[in-house]
């Protein structure tokens, strides 16, 4: 229990270092000056944003494989009986495949939005409104799409390429309920970050393990027939 303590408390302290020198060169930028001037102002501290940026990369990276080892420990407690310690025992057998799920869900999300979007372009200011309300969409599509793929590698055992490829045929046969319930949580999270101070942490702490073990119950009960 411990072990998996100090893996968390490492990866908040990254996140920490890396965000806490980003908020210092923001809150200390003169905006009064025009927002170009702020901009240039906080483009020269190199150092704070190369800390921020190294520690939100590993923050995301570390993320994906303990959400992944969080998913693992729920599949284990729906089917039985399970212990704190298979989140850390999940995430190191499949760190590698948890991190390759993560980018490429961010590159599928990314190119679903840009492929509708830069095309209607084309069309001039209304085609620029347009195409971010089509490539919203589609990122909202593709996010429902991807939602089992961390499911797929920590119960299914597959590779990040097999598991987003199941993640897709699930969503799609599950299109409408996984849509309804991650509108839910999304709604949730937008209501507790109007609440101060609590609402972040709830937030982290509450609704992100509990989306977590939503979409690990439905990936046990849905995407298990769809094995190859």
């Amino acid at each position: 229990m411990l072990g998996e303590l100090l893996v968390v408390f490492v990866v908040l302290l990254i996140m920490f270092l890396g965000i806490v020198p980003l908020i210092g060169v923001v809150a200390t930028a003169d905006f009064t000056q025009g927002g170009q001037q702020a901009v240039t102002a906080i483009l020269a501290h190199k150092g704070a944003l190369a800390a921020a940026a190294v520690g939100l990369i590993l923050s995301i990276l570390l993320g994906a494989a303990l959400s992944g080892g969080l998913v693992g420990m729920f599949a284990q407690a729906l089917k039985g009986r399970t212990r704190l310690g298979v989140i850390l025992d999940v995430a190191k057998k499949h760190w590698l495949s948890f991190i390759g799920v993560q980018l490429l869900e961010l590159l599928l999300v990314c190119l679903a939005f840009f492929i509708l979007f830069l095309p209607l372009l084309l069309l001039g200011p209304v085609g620029v409104w347009v195409g971010i309300s089509f490539g919203l969409i589609a990122m909202l599509v593709m996010s429902v799409l991807l939602v089992y793929a961390p499911m797929a590698v920590a119960v299914s055992g597959l590779n990040a390429i097999d598991a987003v490829t199941r993640s897709i045929n699930v969503g799609m046969a599950n299109f409408w309920s996984t849509l309804a319930i991650l509108a839910i949580f999304v709604v949730l999270n937008m209501v507790l970050s109007f609440v101060p101070a609590i609402g972040g942490l709830v937030s982290i702490v509450v609704l992100a393990p509990l989306q977590l073990l939503t979409f690990t119950s439905l990936y046990l009960k849905r995407g298990q027939t769809r094995r190859k």
